[in-house]
């Protein structure tokens, strides 16, 4: 798979939001408009001393990829270096529009999927692929490809809305899928943990709600009807995504064998969501 070389690219700013402060958005010119920007984040470490590397970069891009294969809109993600291996995430908000993070569309009211259906609207746009859904049925989605990938990080800050100067609101594409697929795993835990207790056990800590990822998506799904995620996830065959874990250098074979499990097993489980 391409690495995009982005040691020469123009750093814009950093970026404000979230914990790493090793974040930056870049773009190949120091005048590119916003569609032009990515940001770029760095491969951290993991476990004692981090002297582990964790797979974040991976995870975003594999994400990205499998997202598109279902038809889910998601941030263009690709593996990248700028001194040390990353990945870049094409921005999503335009010039002249402004974002709010889910979390802030109703801040006094607690963080649910009931709250989060009041707060999708029937006047809240879709992006263009998934025209003629509506945008409580694109956020199950989101959900569900969650649940494919073990992603626990869908808080209020991991999901948004976009309004242009003409006051039209817009869910933005699923972004920040780094803490998917047991990334942040070192191999003598992936070698250590079954991955069935893995994939049964995982949740967020985020939803009011509780319960599992699948279970989270389950209720999604049903509340929106938007069955033809699942069905979707279990179409796609397994050969697509090993084609891409082989297609990845400078990982070890461990971290690569123990995502293909996650897939593998998850794709099975969200297969009983289907109608």
């Amino acid at each position: 798979m391409e690495v995009i070389d982005v040691t020469g690219w123009y750093v814009i700013t950093d970026e404000p939001d979230g914990q790493d402060e090793n974040k930056l958005w870049l773009s190949k010119s120091p005048g590119a408009d916003r569609d032009n920007w990515w940001l770029w984040k760095p491969r951290l470490g993991t476990g004692k001393e981090k002297a582990h590397p964790r797979y974040s970069d991976v995870a975003e891009v594999l994400a990205y990829r499998l997202a598109q294969r279902i038809g889910l809109p998601a941030a263009e993600c690709e593996l990248a270096f700028r001194n040390k291996p990353g990945a870049i995430s094409r921005n999503l908000t335009p010039d002249g529009t402004d974002l709010t993070h889910g979390g802030n569309l109703a801040p006094f009211l607690p963080y649910s999927l009931a709250t989060i259906d009041l707060m999708l609207t029937s006047d809240i746009g879709v992006p263009p692929q998934c025209e003629g859904m509506s945008a409580r049925q694109v956020f199950a989605g989101y959900l569900v490809l969650d649940a494919w990938i073990a992603n626990t990080d869908r808080h209020g800050g991991n999901w948004a809305v976009v309004e242009d100067d003409q006051r039209r609101t817009t869910l933005l594409p699923a972004y920040d899928h780094g803490s998917a697929l047991g990334s942040g795993l070192t191999d003598e835990r992936r070698l250590s943990r079954s991955l069935a207790a893995f994939c049964e056990t995982g949740r967020t800590r985020y939803f009011t709600e509780g319960g599992t990822l699948l279970e989270l998506a389950a209720i999604a799904v049903e509340r929106s009807g938007a069955y033809w995620w699942p069905q979707r996830v279990a179409d796609v065959p397994p050969e697509h995504w090993r084609g891409i874990l082989a297609d990845i250098d400078g990982m070890s074979d461990v971290a690569r064998t123990f995502m293909d499990g996650i897939l593998t097993m998850n794709q099975e489980r969200v297969s009983t969501l289907c109608q």
